[in-house]
């Protein structure tokens, strides 16, 4: 059975391996790769289209990432108002209160990844 402490270092590489792979494989780092291979193989057929669909299915995980949730939320306050199930004011509220968990549990969760590349960087 392991110690507590070569699970948490488990752990921390873990983390550390899923946060660099996070960055490469990340729209800013794999459509400028595309268009440079795009620019490298310029007599490829079909290089230019294969960097401009990679741009496209990177702005289209953006633009779904954050606009459809948006989009839901929108659709449901509008039809709850509209059904006159609830006031206005309440749904802001609620939006307001669900907008305030979001930034508290993202600042909590960023605290936590600080501490750990802290600690990890200390065991070094």
């Amino acid at each position: 059975m392991a110690s507590h402490g070569a699970r948490f270092l488990r752990s921390n590489r873990s983390v550390t391996r899923d946060r660099v792979v996070g960055r490469v494989a990340s729209p800013t780092t794999v459509v400028p790769l595309a268009w440079l291979t795009s620019a490298v193989l310029r007599r490829r057929e079909g290089a230019t289209s294969i960097a401009l669909g990679t741009s496209l299915a990177a702005l289209a995980s953006t633009v779904l990432a954050l606009g459809a949730p948006c989009l839901g939320i929108v659709v449901i306050n509008a039809e709850r108002i509209a059904a006159n199930d609830h006031w206005p004011t309440d749904v802001l509220a609620g939006d307001l209160l669900g907008l305030g968990g979001v930034c508290l549990a993202s600042i909590v969760l960023h605290g936590q990844a600080r501490r750990a590349d802290r600690r990890l960087a200390c065991e070094r």
